[in-house]
């Protein structure tokens, strides 16, 4: 998967988010990168409007579930479901722990996918895959690899 973020960008014409995407894919194709481009961000309107304009663009959504100071999460599972499904989002990024069996069935039976973002602890791998989880963020992938590798083969 090549990765393009929108985060940071508030003001900038999607016309030029559009431009930068295609000027990265196409780097990527001159490499022979045989991968998808999937275009994340925080900002689900922001990708919502890129999805409308130019459908087979295929983004992921960055999503918290910090909790509110009440203690209750700043997004709901229902919440983050129907917000996927209004974006027609490819899949839904999360942080580490945030996404239980019950939401990920449901993202499954929506037909998208799930990422979970940032394992830099390569031991932590094999639980995730385990898991059902269709990506790993991580900064150090040839340690994650590597890992993962001896994993299917014991």
């Amino acid at each position: 998967m090549l990765r393009f973020g929108t985060d940071g960008v508030r003001g900038v014409a999607l016309r030029d988010i559009t431009t930068h995407a295609v000027q990265l894919y196409a780097r990527a194709a001159a490499r022979e990168l045989r991968c998808p481009l999937v275009v994340i961000g925080f900002d689900s309107a922001l990708l919502k409007s890129l999805k409308e304009r130019d459908p087979k663009w295929q983004t992921a959504w960055l999503c918290s579930f910090d909790k509110k100071p009440n203690g209750k999460p700043r997004n709901a599972p229902a919440k983050v479901l129907k917000t996927l499904k209004d974006m027609r989002a490819h899949a839904l990024m999360s942080g580490r722990g945030d996404v239980d069996k019950g939401l990920l069935d449901q993202i499954r039976a929506a037909g998208m996918e799930h990422y979970v973002w940032t394992i830099n602890d390569p031991k932590l791998g094999p639980s995730y895959k385990a898991q059902g989880v269709d990506a790993i963020i991580t900064d150090l992938p040839a340690e994650l690899r590597a890992v993962l590798n001896s994993s299917a083969n014991h």
